[in-house]
């Protein structure tokens, strides 16, 4: 099966995303060992043992940085502005992280985000326990990627209403 080289960093993306969870939630394994062990191993088989090898520098960095975020709030609901701009430090250090520095990009994502979920999930509870009015003309973008991250939690509040409200 072949790949073209815009799947490459979005596989990187799933595989290092999905071994960090895995890892993280069996809780039988020293995190910084394991993670830095796993991180060097994907790191040597996108770089050597690939058919396509890939140069892991800045430039790949920030498609990694893009595309995690994207597979994590493709719609752009939960994490807010704030937190990206927090978060784009890491930017172009993922790739020195892939070569050995200490992994906190992906810690720091994974903080934010778990507390931003918990945020989201209260404030479409408390939407879903009364019923919508249809009474007033509002717009909403239903498709991925075209909103932008929320200015603040009222914004992202607002979102989340008319997201519910268009689906309901």
């Amino acid at each position: 099966m072949m790949f073209s080289r815009k799947t490459l960093p979005v596989l990187a993306v799933l595989l290092i995303g999905g071994l960090l969870f895995a890892v993280n939630t069996t809780g039988l394994i020293n995190p910084p060992d394991k993670y830095q062990q796993i991180f060097s191993e994907v790191t040597e088989l996108l770089e050597e043992a690939h058919f396509s090898p890939k140069k892991i520098d800045d430039a790949f960095s920030k498609q990694i940085f893009k595309k995690y975020l994207a597979a994590l709030d493709d719609d752009r609901n939960i994490f807010l502005q704030s937190d990206i701009r927090e978060l784009k430090v890491y930017e172009a250090r993922i790739d020195d992280e892939l070569h050995g520095a200490p992994i906190k990009f992906f810690y720091a994502v994974d903080q934010i985000y778990q507390k931003r979920l918990k945020e989201v999930a209260d404030v479409y509870k408390e939407f879903l326990k009364q019923p919508f009015t249809y009474n007033t003309t509002e717009s909403f973008k239903p498709t991925p990627g075209d909103n932008d991250y929320p200015a603040n939690a009222a914004a992202r509040r607002d979102q989340w209403r008319k997201r519910l409200k268009y689906m309901s």
